[in-house]
């Protein structure tokens, strides 16, 4: 799903894509990101968020700063959650920005073994309580054959028991069905909707995915999201060469470009080429690689769109902390301004206003 992005910020952040106004920011609110692999990104540590971080793979530690597919995947979903935008100034910021966060690696290579999934459900419901966890983000799925009996759906409905709401990304094909934990009876399950980088639902389109009677619960942004490059990844350093071209004087850019030719790839020949075709290559690259920034691409995909309700989900909580997984879950699709098909569409300050207005009924009846 690509959408020309060829001036530098002209992605529109996420808090304004989902209406999100007022004061909160998940302040005291604890996420766990369920995911294949995670990078301490400085949106996330600077200053530090991180509470905890727990590998349940048979891999075991060693592999948190590797820039690999599987540390890229959880890297971006948990800052698209829970990110301060610390390399934007603040414009790439998440709705939760001031939330803390427990990162869960239980995807190696190309699987997720049943156990080490359980593995990772229990650690929540036994040590979850002693990072503030209220939130848990699940951006991978397991194979339909993998759980036959049910035990994650048993999990995840033994940790909304115990207070910990669970999201879970609905999957990015129509073609395929709802698979665990999106399929749990007792996760809030995020599908997607395409917003083309606009705030105004009359521009939204539906975003592919699996559909049952009951699911998904919610719908949230899932294309064009800025997601932080990995620090450790070429593409970080690429992506910074390739604004300073784009932002060099016509007099300056040939020698700047021959310069950095060989750095981004370009062929020998690339030094002929007029001023206004440089300028086109790096455009062209800056489209392919989906550069927003600096420091940002924009991505596509239920896993994020899932952490996004989440976050929203952490500052209803910092706004009134005795909410219940139902009630969250109640609120997120009863404050809907719009539906696509019979599902609601996520609008962060109507379910947040709810929240602080519960509270304030509550308080009042005291």
């Amino acid at each position: 799903m690509m959408y020309r992005f060829f001036e530098k910020d002209r992605l529109l952040p996420i808090p304004r894509r989902v209406g999100q106004k007022g004061p909160y920011r998940g302040r005291g609110v604890g996420i766990a990101y369920v995911d294949s692999g995670f990078h301490p990104h400085p949106d996330l540590t600077w200053p530090n968020r991180i509470a905890a971080y727990r590998d349940f793979t048979s891999a075991g530690p060693g592999l948190f700063d590797r820039p690999d597919v599987l540390t890229w995947h959880g890297l971006q979903t948990s800052v698209v959650g829970a990110g301060n935008g610390a390399l934007s100034r603040g414009r790439y910021r998440s709705c939760a920005p001031e939330s803390h966060v427990a990162l869960l690696k239980v995807k190696e290579s190309s699987r997720i073994r049943l156990d080490a999934f359980l593995d990772c459900l229990w650690w929540l419901m036994r040590e979850g309580k002693d990072y503030g966890i209220r939130l848990a983000v699940f951006a991978v799925a397991l194979d339909e054959n993998v759980d036959r009996q049910g035990h994650i759906a048993a999990a995840i409905e033994a940790l909304s028991r115990a207070g910990v709401c669970t999201f879970a990304a609905a999957g990015n094909s129509d073609q395929t069905p709802l698979v665990p934990p999106a399929s749990a009876p007792a996760a809030i399950t995020v599908g997607g909707y395409v917003d083309n980088n606009s705030s105004q639902f009359r521009r939204f389109t539906p975003y592919p995915g699996p559909r049952s009677q009951t699911k998904p619960d919610l719908l949230a942004p899932a294309a064009h999201i800025p997601t932080p490059l990995h620090p450790d990844h070429p593409l970080f350093l690429q992506s910074q060469v390739t604004w300073r071209l784009l932002a060099c004087p016509d007099e300056r850019l040939r020698e700047s470009f021959e310069r950095e030719r060989r750095f981004l790839g370009l062929p020998p020949n690339s030094r002929r080429l007029g001023i206004p075709a440089m300028r086109a290559i790096l455009r062209a690259r800056v489209y392919a690689q989906k550069f927003v920034t600096e420091f940002y691409q924009h991505g596509d995909g239920t896993s994020f769109a899932a952490p996004i309700a989440a976050s929203v989900a952490a500052c209803m909580l910092e706004a009134h902390p005795r909410l219940t997984p139902q009630h969250l879950k109640e609120i997120l699709r009863e404050t809907a301004a719009h539906r696509i098909g019979p599902v609601p569409v996520l609008s962060a300050s109507r379910a947040i206003d709810r929240a602080v207005r519960e509270k304030s009924t509550i308080r009042l009846a005291g």
